[in-house]
Parts: structure tokens; sequence; C-alpha cells
């Protein structure tokens, strides 16, 4: 997996994405119809109860450009024609957007962000910041770690070769203080009709996990029996 960065150099997103990065973004909005694209917005509202596993607002999410190059493009900027760069299965369309709010609860489990920082050495080229429930992508969990993560997880607990571990129990994440109000985003990839299928992606760096489409249709079950309550 090559980045368009390395360690050696000043890793500010201006270097990352050169003089013209805005104008590449901007490219990759699209100006197609909605009808093979939903957009969920504000499980939280429906859905007191919703632990959402998501990237906050201004995430970098790496995805093709139409120059056929790998670029970070922000999570909230994503659209139907974005492709997205998967760990072991290519370049994928998005097929549901996932997004909402809530103000930020540190006494809650599922309910507060949590950072990732830059450390040395590492892939992150700025703090990553997700919800307590979201995932990455390791390549082997601790005792400890497998113990905290069986009643969150199961036994659904990889992608591909990859073990699952959410932030809210991995140690290379801080929880983030504070009762401000957070944007969060996330997104179900095209899965060649597999409901189940789940995929790795790269966030500011980082492998990370996203939902599969059964995981997004379980989700709006619930929001409809709210609703109708």
């Amino acid at each position: 997996m090559a980045f368009p960065y390395n360690n050696d150099s000043d890793n500010t997103l201006d270097n990352i994405f050169g003089n013209n990065g805005e104008d590449i973004i901007a490219n990759l909005q699209s100006e197609g119809g909605s009808d093979v694209f939903s957009f969920i917005n504000a499980y939280s509202i429906y859905d007191p109860t919703y632990n959402p596993y998501c990237f906050n607002k201004g995430t970098y999410i790496l995805c093709l450009s139409p120059q056929f190059n790998d670029i970070w493009v922000r999570v909230e900027n994503l659209t139907q024609n974005t492709l997205v760069k998967t760990y072991k299965h290519g370049y994928r369309k998005i097929k549901h957007m996932i997004t909402g709010s809530f103000k930020n609860d540190v006494n809650k489990f599922g309910s507060y962000m949590c950072k990732m920082t830059l450390k040395e050495p590492t892939t992150l080229f700025s703090e990553l910041i997700v919800t307590s429930y979201h995932g990455v992508l390791v390549d082997s969990l601790s005792e400890f770690e497998q113990e905290k993560l069986k009643p969150i997880l199961g036994d659904k607990n990889m992608v591909d070769d990859k073990f699952i571990l959410v932030a809210g129990v991995s140690s290379d994440f801080d929880i983030v203080e504070g009762e401000d109000v957070y944007t969060y985003y996330n997104f179900v990839l095209e899965n060649d009709n597999d409901i189940d299928a789940r995929y790795g992606v790269w966030a500011n760096g980082v492998l990370t996990e996203t939902p599969s489409e059964q995981i997004h249709l379980d989700r709006l079950k619930k929001i409809e029996n709210a609703m109708c309550h």
C-alpha cells in the first residue's frame, strides 16, 4: 500500500494533496441522482439508544480520483460515484451514506469520541477521531482485548484476515473529553449482493472497518420501529 507521503516529510495536508488538492477533491463531487444512493441522516434523533461506529466529520478516506490516482477525500464529501479503496477488494462505489450527531458523553460507552494521535512510527498523517464503537483493523489481539471485545462483537470480529479492534478498547486511542456535539459519518460499499460483506478502508492513513449492508438494514428497522411508537 503506497501512501502519498512518507514519514520523513512534513506530513501536512497541503503537502499530502499538493497545491491543487482542493480542486481534485471538488472534481469527485457527483451531480448524479439519488435513486441508487441512500443517504440516511440523524439516526440518533429517531433512536436515542443507537451507538454509532462512525468517522468524525473531516476524516479523510482513501479513494480513486477521476485521473485514476489515489487521493484523500473528506468523508462528508463522498458521493455515490466515489470509488473507495478497500483492503482486498479493489475500489468500490458507495451504496449508502450514514450521518448523524450526538453530544459527547464520556460516561457512556458508545456515546463518546476517541482520538488516535500522531506517534512514531505511524502511517497516520492527521489525528483520527471516531466513535468509541468504531474499529480499526489489526493483525492480532491481546487476551485482554479479546475479552473486552467479545460482548461487543461476538463472533463477527474479523474483516478479511484482520481483527476488528474498537477504538474504545484500543490503547492507541484516547477518550475525547468534554460535551461538544460531534457530527459523524459512515458508509456501506457495494457488495456484489452479499449483504454481510464488510470491507477495510483507509482513514487518515489507518486501516479501518466499514459496516455491512445487513448491519445498515438492521439499523433502519430500529429507526422505523422507533418512529412508529
